[in-house]
């Protein structure tokens, strides 16, 4: 009918971008790395499966209720693409299921009527047990959070001397400006400041392991004077940021613009590595 025609479409009018960029994200060299990397694949079948239950085994028994009324075959529609699309054979399987809950959950509301009729519950009662079997591990979620909260977990929280020193990077710093740091804190330094890092995000950094490398080696007291001034001048590094997630030593021997009573402060401290460098040193308290 009409409904179909209109549907299609609208899909078929999305498909022209979809092709400029499976085809840019095969030909532009950055891009190419980049999705060569970035494997966000599902998980296998009985995973996904168990992550969706029992969300997922009342939906099934929606299916044939939400085909008798016209309203809803939609959420059928909805959940099959959803399913189907994420084996796909691609590197952004998982993507595809932003979003899958949504017609899963409305199928399972009619799975959930359809279930009450055929045991003999009322609705309310059956809502109310499945709440109550699907609580613990909502509350698991609520209570890891708390647990993070009281022990300044520091995947969750940054130390006062990283959020002073982060804002003045961001203030006082070039916005193209290079900071090199360990692995952990490069994650952090461009989502807070907008400053660019060596290695940050596991997937965004193209190369990620070579520069995952290329830090941890920098980092790791292995570099003669020679290589570590050599890698700061190739790589032209503005600033060298060591805080409390930096646990590696100096590079042996004197790295130009780096005093090695500096690196060793539990505080924070922004070096540059020219002679005529400049340096921040800030608290380790949690803020």
């Amino acid at each position: 009918g009409p409904d179909f025609w209109n549907l299609l479409a609208a899909g078929l009018g999305g498909v022209p971008v979809l092709l400029y960029q499976y085809w840019l994200s095969h030909t532009d060299p950055i891009l190419m790395g980049w999705d060569a990397q970035n494997l966000t694949l599902t998980p296998p079948v009985w995973d996904v499966f168990l992550a969706l239950s029992p969300v997922f085994v009342l939906a099934l028994l929606g299916v044939r209720q939400a085909w008798a009324k016209k309203n809803t075959k939609i959420l059928i529609l909805w959940a099959g693409l959803g399913l189907a699309l994420i084996f796909i054979p691609w590197n952004l399987q998982r993507r595809f299921m932003m979003g899958l809950y949504i017609p899963l959950a409305g199928l399972a509301a009619l799975g959930i009527e359809s279930l009450g009729q055929k045991i003999k519950l009322k609705y309310r009662t059956l809502v109310i047990i499945l709440f109550t079997l699907a609580l613990p591990t909502n509350l698991m979620v609520i209570f890891s959070g708390f647990y993070a909260a009281q022990t300044r977990d520091p995947q969750v929280y940054f130390t006062a001397g990283e959020e002073q020193a982060f804002a003045w990077v961001e203030a006082n710093t070039h916005p193209s400006a290079l900071i090199l740091t360990d692995s952990e804190t490069g994650l952090y330094i461009p989502a807070r400041t907008g400053r660019r890092v060596i290695y940050g995000h596991p997937y965004e950094t193209v190369n990620a392991i070579k520069e995952k490398e290329a830090v941890t080696l920098f980092f790791s007291g292995t570099m003669t004077t020679a290589q570590s001034e050599a890698f700061l001048h190739t790589r032209s590094v503005d600033y060298i940021f060591v805080g409390p997630r930096e646990h590696y030593p100096l590079p042996k021997g004197e790295v130009p613009g780096v005093r090695p009573e500096e690196w060793l402060e539990m505080g924070v401290e922004l070096l540059s590595p020219t002679p005529l460098f400049k340096y921040m040193g800030c608290s380790h308290d949690p803020k």
